[in-house]
């Protein structure tokens, strides 16, 4: 939809968020659209089943509509930063991880590293729990050296490509020998 052409206007009734589109009223929810790398870019505003519109920036709605899109956007994207890794430990397939962040302590729990924690930069990292909660960690090398080691312990930090691999091995190489019919 070209958001140029048909103006969009956000409102909402109660905790659901509605874009109100060509006369038109729908259930709504506003997300980034490189929410890893570019937050502050474009936006889509998505209704049930189709992607009602693009847009710039947030900064494209009148103001009223613009606030309600950024608070949306704060609590899609909640995400307390980790500011120290007090322990993390292996219970019965899961780690267990004990944090202090900026909104205060908080244990979680992850089953598969590999697929919980991403490098978002090369010093930045997310991390997921086993219920869809987000921490963040703005600076891996900023953090004290306890706390690396233990990020460390979960990790066996092998960067392949921008991702973990898990549990630290090291991305298959290819067993055949040079030269070999198979290769």
């Amino acid at each position: 939809m070209d958001e140029t052409r048909v103006p969009i206007t956000l409102a909402k009734k109660g905790s659901q968020l509605f874009a109100l589109l060509g006369g038109k009223e729908e259930q709504a929810s506003v997300v980034w659209l490189r929410p890893l790398t570019r937050r502050g870019g474009e936006i889509a505003i998505l209704g049930a089943k189709e992607v009602l519109a693009t847009l710039p920036s947030p900064d494209a709605l009148e103001p009223a509509s613009r606030a309600l899109a950024l608070e949306e956007l704060d609590l899609r994207y909640f995400a307390p930063e980790i500011t120290r890794v007090v322990r993390t430990e292996a219970v019965f397939g899961t780690r267990q991880w004990k944090v202090e962040t900026d909104r205060g302590p908080r244990e979680f729990a992850m089953k598969n590293p590999f697929l919980s924690i991403r490098w978002i930069r090369e010093d930045e990292l997310l991390i997921k729990d086993v219920i869809g909660n987000r921490f963040h960690i703005t600076s891996f090398a900023a953090l004290d050296a306890h706390s690396r080691a233990e990020i460390e312990k979960v990790t066996r930090r092998w960067r392949a490509g921008g991702r973990l691999t898990p549990m630290g091995r090291r991305p298959r190489r290819d067993s055949r020998p040079e030269g070999s019919p198979l290769g």
